[in-house]
């Protein structure tokens, strides 16, 4: 059980009966009253419904994903010193087909030991989609918008080190795809 604030203007609620892998009921204190989620489920999809649901029950559902809407995919790969050779390529994944890329949040470790040389690029198959990433250089993290990319297909996804670092350090860099169906 805890007091955990729900969204701004609600306040603290409590939680209670909440486990994340098992499936049953939990109840929620709060500020707007109480409100247990088979009492919530029996309000968003009723048999026979004749009533609006108040405005507490609208404001507490879930939302059901919509066409559209913005899909975070984080994919990491650990950097070894051959992969941070100038013009390297090292994998990350793919990215699914049917999806139109907008951009990418990098979180990079610091894979230039003592220096600022280190610059990547985001590749989509053969095409660039960003180029100058900066953030291996003191391990930091960024977000790089792209021109928005269709992928018919699922494709992979590389990590392109274009300068090579002054001094190469192992790191970890996860490379988060933003897109939408």
């Amino acid at each position: 059980m805890s007091d955990t604030p729900l969204a701004p203007g609600l306040g603290a609620a409590t939680l209670t009966g909440l486990a994340p892998t098992v499936a049953r009921d939990y109840t929620i204190t709060g500020v707007v009253g109480t409100l247990s989620a088979s009492g919530l489920l029996a309000r968003l999809y009723p048999e026979g419904q004749t009533t609006a649901a108040s405005e507490t029950t609208r404001r507490c559902a879930p939302r059901a994903p919509m066409a559209g809407a913005m899909t975070a995919l984080p994919l990491t790969v650990t950097l070894s010193l051959y992969d941070l050779v100038g013009n390297s390529q090292a994998g990350l994944g793919f990215v699914p087909g049917g999806v139109t890329l907008v951009g990418f949040l990098v979180e990079s470790a610091d894979l230039d030991d003592g220096g600022t040389a280190v610059v990547q690029s985001i590749l989509l198959d053969t095409t660039t989609l960003v180029s100058g990433l900066t953030t291996g250089r003191a391990g930091t993290t960024g977000i790089y918008p792209c021109v928005p990319t269709a992928v018919t297909t699922p494709t992979a996804l590389y990590l392109k080190t274009t300068t090579a670092p002054t001094t190469a350090a192992i790191g970890a860099v996860t490379v988060t795809a933003l897109y939408y169906a």
